[in-house]
C-alpha cells in the first residue's frame, strides 16, 4: 500500500510537524508513505524524507497512491497551502483543530468573507463587520474569538472521511454537520529521550533554580486557551507558602504582563522558542506541568502526551478531551468561579507530597504504553486508510452497476471500474479477473463470479463450494446476487465496524 502524506515536518515549529515525524516513522514499518510539505527549506536534503510540493508536486501524480492523507490545523502558515490541495483532490483529513477560524483568516479579509459566506449564508454577513471590528488594526488573524466561527464546514465536501484524536472532537463535527465516517486515533507517545542527569542539573544552575525549589512548567504554544493569566494568578496566591519556578517555554503570545501583574518576575524562567532537543531537556526539568486548555478548539495536547509518557504529574483543565483522561492519571481543574484557588490548591497539594507525584506519574506512564504506542497508533490509520480504498472502490462499483445495466456482477465491474483507476503497481493483481471473464455468460453467476463477489463485499472466500453452488442456483444473474449481498446482515455489520466511526 502506498500512500501521500500532506504535513508540516520538522525543522517547522509546530507540534503537528513533530508528531507527524514520529507517525511517519511508525507507518513506513508497515506501508510506503511519500510526505510533502510546502516552503519546507529542509525538503529534499539528505538527513530528510519528504519533498517540498509547492516546488516539485503535482496534483496529477497522486493519483499514483492508494490514498490521499491531509493533516490540517488552524495555523494558516503550515495548512494553508494543504487545505488547498486537499481542494484539488479529495482524501481522508486528519483533523488537529476543530476549530478553523485562523486557517479560512489565513487568505485575508477576502478569504473571511467567502468562508463565513460558505458556512453561514448571506444571511448572517453583517457579522463579519463585527469581527472585523473586533480585529486590532483590522486584522483578522488576531481575532480573540475563533470559537465562535469554526468555519471548520469548508473541509466538509473535500473530506472522503475525517480522523481526529478523541471523542469531544467527533462529537463536535457531528453537531456541525459532518456526516461522512469519522474516526478517532489519538495521538502517538514519542520515543522519549535518555535520560541525562548532568544536562538536567547544568539547566538548573543555568536558571539559578534552587535545590529546594519545584519546577513548574507551561510548555507548548502559548495562546488565550492556556490560560497563563490564571496560571499566575494562581502561583500569586501560594508564592510565600511554596517555593518553586515557574518555567514557560514555547513561542506565541507575550506572557511579561500577566508575570508583572502578578508578581512573578523573580520566580519565572522564559525561553520562547527551543529546538526539539532542548524541549524534551525542559520537560525532564519540570517536577509539575501546567497544561490548561479552554475554550477548547477540538485539538489534543502532544505536549500532555510527552509529559505523561515521562511519568510527570500534570494538571489539566476539566473539559473537551481532557475530561476523558482517567482520574488517577491527571488532576483536573473546573472552569469558574473557582478556577485560581483550585489550581492554586491542586499546585500546593503536590509541591508538599513527592508521593503524589511518584503515584500521578507512574499511572500516567501505564496508560500511555496501553493506549498511544507508535505501532498501536499506526496500525488504527492502517485500518482507516484500508477503510477509504475499500469504500471508494465499492462506490465506484455500485454507481457504475446502476448506470451500465450490462455490468452486473461483482466480477464484471471490478475488472472494468478498478483497472482503470487502480495505481499502476496494483493492476497487475486484479488483470487475473479479465481472463475470468466469458462474454457469452455476461449476465450469469459463475462460480468465479461469486468468488470475487464474496472477496470483494465481504473481504473473505466463500465457505465451500456447495454455498458457490447454492448461489448459482438460487440466483437469476449477477446483479441479484449482488444486491443480495449488500443487502445481507453480514455486510451490514462489516459496515457498522467500530473503526467505521
Amino acid at each position: 500500500m502506498r500512500i501521500a502524506y500532506f504535513s508540516p515536518f520538522p525543522p517547522q515549529h509546530t507540534g503537528i510537524a513533530t508528531y507527524s515525524m514520529h507517525l511517519v516513522a511508525e507507518l513506513r514499518r508497515i506501508m510506503e508513505v511519500d510526505c510533502y510539505d510546502f516552503g519546507n527549506k529542509d525538503a529534499g536534503t539528505a538527513s530528510q524524507h519528504f519533498a517540498d510540493f509547492a516546488t516539485g508536486g503535482r496534483v496529477s501524480a497522486l493519483v499514483d497512491h492508494d490514498a490521499v492523507v491531509y493533516h490540517l490545523g488552524n495555523n494558516p502558515w503550515y495548512h494553508l497551502e494543504i487545505f488547498r490541495t486537499l481542494k484539488q483532490l479529495p482524501g481522508i483529513v486528519v483533523l488537529h483543530d476543530v476549530i478553523l477560524y485562523y486557517l479560512m483568516a489565513g487568505g485575508g479579509i477576502r478569504g473571511l468573507i467567502k468562508h463565513f459566506l460558505l458556512n453561514y449564508g448571506f444571511a448572517r454577513a453583517a457579522e463579519i463587520k463585527r469581527i472585523v471590528a473586533d480585529c486590532p488594526d483590522g486584522d483578522v488573524l488576531r481575532y480573540r474569538h475563533p470559537e465562535r466561527y469554526p468555519m471548520v464546514g469548508s473541509i466538509f465536501p473535500y473530506a472522503s472521511r475525517i480522523v481526529v484524536h478523541n471523542q469531544h472532537a467527533r462529537e463536535n463535527l457531528v453537531s456541525l454537520g459532518y456526516t461522512g465516517p469519522i474516526h478517532v486515533v489519538p495521538l502517538l507517545s514519542y520515543p522519549n529521550p535518555a535520560f541525562n542527569p548532568e544536562k538536567i542539573s547544568a539547566l538548573r544552575r543555568q536558571h539559578r533554580i534552587g535545590d529546594g525549589e519545584l519546577v513548574i512548567g507551561c510548555l507548548g504554544f502559548i495562546g488565550p486557551s492556556k490560560r497563563l493569566d490564571k496560571v499566575c494568578e494562581a502561583l500569586s496566591r501560594i508564592k510565600n507558602e511554596l517555593p518553586f519556578r515557574l518555567l514557560i517555554v514555547g513561542e506565541g503570545e507575550d506572557p511579561t504582563d500577566a508575570i508583572v501583574e502578578n508578581g512573578l518576575v523573580d520566580r519565572t524562567i522564559v525561553t520562547r522558542y527551543v529546538p526539539n532537543e532542548s524541549f524534551s531537556d525542559y520537560m525532564a526539568l519540570t517536577d509539575v506541568l501546567v497544561n490548561l486548555r479552554f475554550p477548547s478548539m477540538g485539538e489534543s495536547s502532544a505536549t500532555l502526551i510527552q509529559a505523561l509518557a515521562l511519568g510527570k504529574p500534570c494538571v489539566v483543565t476539566n473539559d473537551a478531551s481532557f475530561r476523558d483522561l482517567p482520574d488517577n492519571c491527571v488532576v483536573k481543574i473546573d472552569v469558574g468561579e473557582s478556577e485560581v484557588s483550585d489550581l492554586a490548591d491542586a499546585i500546593t497539594a503536590l509541591g508538599v507530597d513527592l508521593d503524589r507525584r511518584a503515584s500521578l506519574g507512574a499511572a500516567a506512564l501505564r496508560f500511555v504504553e496501553s493506549n498511544w504506542s507508535g505501532r498501536r497508533i499506526a496500525h488504527q490509520f492502517q485500518r482507516v486508510i484500508e477503510a477509504d480504498i475499500k469504500t471508494r472502490a465499492q462506490e465506484g462499483l455500485k454507481t457504475r452497476a446502476r448506470d451500465l445495466e450490462g455490468l452486473g456482477t461483482a466480477g464484471n465491474i471490478v475488472q472494468s471500474r478498478l483497472l482503470s483507476s487502480v495505481p499502476p503497481h496494483l493492476r497487475e493483481m486484479l488483470r487475473g479477473l479479465q481472463e475470468t471473464r466469458d462474454s457469452a455468460l455476461e449476465g450469469q453467476l459463475t462460480k468465479e463470479k461469486v468468488r470475487w463477489a464474496y472477496k470483494f463485499f465481504l473481504n473473505r472466500e466463500p465457505e465451500s463450494d456447495s454455498v458457490i453452488d447454492e448461489a448459482i442456483a438460487r440466483f437469476r444473474g449477477n446483479k441479484d446476487f449482488r444486491n443480495a449481498l449488500l443487502s445481507s446482515e453480514e455486510y451490514i455489520r462489516n459496515e457498522r465496524d467500530d473503526f467505521w466511526g
